[in-house]
């Protein structure tokens, strides 16, 4: 039996297949077309969850992540891939920091199925559709942890063998970069290490992540911020700044992220990639090359690809680098 769950920017069908399996259609405002569609394995209570945290527009994108293993799956597992042995990891303690609603930790959970893995969310709203997702899939030795603040780490979070920031700096405010990233350097234990991945490059040519548009980078806040107003269709016309750089619009490098680290910790170090890859800028685009994206994208990562490969080039859309910190001593 199809069901119909209305929204306010739209509404979602759930079809019911052969195979146990629902395909949603999504209908916003209007539309007489499905949208987009997706077919999946979620219970209807979690479909709702993710539709009241993301909308009508970014549901299917949204449980994509999750079982799509072209998405966060495939994209994370050639990242850790590219710095670790497979069995690195099983057993370990991995720290999610920024987690949302649990897409990174759910395709963690099934690289390592034996780690422990520890979620780290200032929303509630995403932290339920991770509980939700952990108890659909059935995963043990999982949890996840409310944010005190935007510049605060749970107490008593202990030690970690790799914390994980996937897609999360570049959400990082200004002033919050220096402060949280010393804090979850010091969660690291002895000869583990930081993983920041799927974070925008600042310097590439065109912001890929927040407006979409070409050459912005380069330019200052407030002819970036008025660019980004008057002619990215992704950004509202009163949207202001600091707005805009929680939503991302700026970026990180690997040399900020660095700096930070190193200034904290100065035995800290730049892991480098395996044997084949030249630059943490090649293991993001070794990573994106089977992803689903479209025409002007694909070309781009295509390019950039070759490039990189060729010269050693550190560019590309977003970086993906590992820092490790010194084992202790004997």
């Amino acid at each position: 039996m199809t069901i119909t769950i209305d929204h306010k920017n739209g509404k979602v069908l759930l079809i019911p297949e052969p195979d146990g399996a629902k395909t949603i259609q999504v209908f916003t405002s209007g539309a007489s077309k499905p949208d987009k569609k997706w077919t999946t394995s979620y219970h209807p209570d979690l479909i709702r969850a993710v539709l009241d945290a993301k909308g009508p527009a970014f549901l299917c994108d949204e449980i994509r992540r999750d079982e799509d293993p072209l998405h966060t799956p495939g994209l994370l597992k050639k990242s850790i891939l590219a710095y670790f042995d497979k069995q690195y990891l099983n057993g370990k303690r991995i720290l999610d920091f920024g987690c949302g609603s649990g897409a990174s930790a759910m395709a963690l959970k099934r690289m390592f199925p034996q780690a422990h893995i520890v979620g780290v969310e200032r929303s509630p709203k995403l932290l339920k559709i991770a509980e939700l997702r952990t108890k659909h899939y059935g995963f043990k030795n999982i949890e996840f942890l409310m944010s005190p603040s935007d510049d605060q780490l749970p107490s008593g979070l202990g030690e970690f063998d790799m914390v994980l920031l996937n897609a999360v700096f570049e959400h990082l405010l200004p002033n919050e970069r220096q402060d949280l990233t010393t804090k979850l350097w010091d969660a690291v234990t002895p000869g583990g290490c930081m993983l920041v991945t799927e974070t925008p490059y600042r310097w590439f040519p065109i912001e890929t992540h927040t407006t979409g548009l070409p050459l912005i980078n380069y330019l200052p806040k407030a002819a970036a911020a008025l660019m980004a107003r008057r002619f990215s269709s992704r950004v509202k016309n009163e949207e202001p700044w600091q707005a805009l750089l929680r939503r991302g619009i700026r970026g990180a490098t690997v040399k900020e992220v660095y700096k930070i680290l190193k200034n904290h910790d100065p035995h800290a170090r730049i892991m480098q990639p395996r044997p084949g890859i030249r630059s943490p800028h090649q293991v993001w685009l070794e990573a994106a090359s089977e992803r689903n994206m479209k025409t002007p994208m694909m070309l781009a990562v295509k390019s950039v690809r070759f490039l990189t490969a060729k010269t050693g080039l550190g560019v590309s859309p977003y970086i993906c680098f590992a820092v490790q910190k010194e084992s202790a001593s004997i």
